[in-house]
C-alpha cells in the first residue's frame, strides 16, 4: 500500500513538471519584422533597412542560424551590421537581435526591398525553422544637394579684406596729408635763410654810401657768410678760388658758382688793390648777389612738399 502511493505521488510530482514545461514552450514566441528609416528619400541620400528577430522568456531557447540577403531592386548595398539587446518588458525578458544594412539608390522611381528570410534554432524542441519578414517599398526622388557657401564666403572674405585695404588706404592718405600740413606750416613759420640775408644786403650794403670800398667789403662778407650757412663751408676763411672748388665739389649749380666768384674777385679787386672802384661794378656785383639768394629762395620754397587736393 505505501508503495503504490509512492508511486503515485512520483507521477503526480512528474506530470506537473512536465505540464509546467510544455507551457512554457507554447508561451514561447520568436517575432521578426522589417522596416526602413524613410519611405521616400532623394537619389543622392541612403536609407538604412532594419530586420529586428525578438523573442520573450528564455534567452537561450532560440538561435539565430542565418539570415538571407535581402532581394533588392533600385538599391545596393553599401555596408552591413548587427547589435543585440536584452532588456526586460511587461515583466518578462526580452531579447532582440537586429541587422542593419545601409542602402544607395540607383536612379529615381521605386525601390523594393522583399521579404528577409531568418533561420533559426528551437533548442527545447529542436529542428530548424524559417521566419519572412514584410516586404518594403521606398520612393527615390530628385537628388538634393546642400548648399555651398564657399563661393559666398570668399566673396564675403574678398569684400572685408577690401574694405580693410580701404580704411588703411583713407588712413594712410588722411596721415600722408597732415604731416605735409605740418611741414607746410613749420616751413611757412620759418624765415627762409635768403629772406635773413636778402634783409642783410638791404642793410648793410649802402649803394648809396660815399665809401664804395666799404659797400663792397660789407657785399663780399654777406655773400661769405651765406655761402657758408648755406652750404657748410668756414667760406670766411676761404679764398675765392678755394671757395668756388669747394662749391663745385658739394653740386651747387655752376651759375651760381660762376656769379659767386664774380662777386667775390671784384671785391677782392677793391680789397687787396686799395684802387677806387666805381659805382656801377658796385651795383652790378649788389644785384649778383640779390640774384643768387633769390634763385636759391625759388628753390627753397618749390622743395617744401604740397598738399594734394
Amino acid at each position: 500500500m505505501s508503495i503504490m502511493m509512492l508511486l503515485a505521488a512520483v507521477g503526480l510530482f512528474v506530470q506537473s513538471t512536465d505540464s509546467l514545461q510544455y507551457q512554457n514552450i507554447a508561451d514561447a514566441e520568436i517575432r521578426a519584422a522589417a522596416h526602413v528609416s524613410s519611405h521616400e528619400i532623394p537619389q543622392n541620400q541612403m536609407v538604412t533597412y532594419s530586420l529586428k528577430v525578438s523573442w520573450k522568456g528564455n534567452l537561450d531557447r532560440f538561435e539565430i542560424l542565418k539570415l538571407e540577403p535581402p532581394v533588392l531592386t533600385n538599391l545596393r548595398i553599401v555596408s552591413s551590421s548587427s547589435s543585440n539587446w536584452v532588456g526586460q518588458k511587461d515583466g518578462q525578458t526580452l531579447a532582440v537581435k537586429t541587422f542593419e544594412t545601409l542602402l544607395q539608390p540607383e536612379e529615381m522611381g521605386m525601390a523594393y526591398i522583399d521579404g528577409g528570410i531568418v533561420e533559426y534554432k528551437d533548442v527545447f524542441l529542436g529542428g530548424t525553422q524559417h521566419l519572412t519578414t514584410n516586404r518594403v517599398e521606398v520612393k527615390v526622388v530628385e537628388p538634393v544637394f546642400a548648399k555651398d557657401w564657399s563661393g559666398l564666403l570668399l566673396a564675403g572674405s574678398l569684400v572685408l579684406l577690401l574694405l580693410v585695404a580701404v580704411f588703411f588706404a583713407i588712413g594712410f592718405v588722411r596721415r600722408k596729408k597732415v604731416k605735409e600740413a605740418e611741414l607746410r606750416e613749420k616751413a611757412a613759420s620759418e624765415i627762409p635763410l635768403e629772406d635773413m640775408f636778402l634783409d642783410s644786403l638791404k642793410k648793410d650794403v649802402d649803394l648809396q654810401g660815399h665809401d664804395i670800398g666799404v659797400a663792397f667789403s660789407n657785399l663780399s662778407s654777406v655773400l661769405r657768410k651765406y655761402l657758408s650757412q648755406k652750404f657748410g663751408l668756414e667760406a670766411l676763411g676761404l679764398t675765392t678760388s678755394h671757395l668756388a672748388d669747394e662749391l663745385s665739389r658739394k653740386g651747387v649749380d655752376a651759375k651760381i658758382v660762376e656769379l659767386a666768384e664774380e662777386v667775390l674777385r671784384d671785391s677782392d679787386v677793391v680789397k687787396f688793390s686799395g684802387g677806387q672802384a666805381d659805382r656801377a661794378s658796385l651795383e652790378r656785383g649788389y644785384t649778383l648777389v640779390e640774384q643768387i639768394l633769390e634763385n636759391n629762395r625759388a628753390s627753397t620754397l618749390n622743395a617744401v612738399p604740397q598738399t594734394e587736393t
